[in-house]
């Protein structure tokens, strides 16, 4: 069951960081200028 929610939590973020890459680079790219 632990094994289950540590797949289900990496699926989670995985999902996440492939919604996000753009406002990250925008992030970044505010703080340079």
């Amino acid at each position: 069951m632990l094994y289950d929610n540590l797949l289900l939590l990496t699926r989670s973020w995985l999902q996440f960081f492939s919604l996000f890459p753009n406002a990250s680079f925008l992030c970044s790219s505010e703080y340079q200028t």
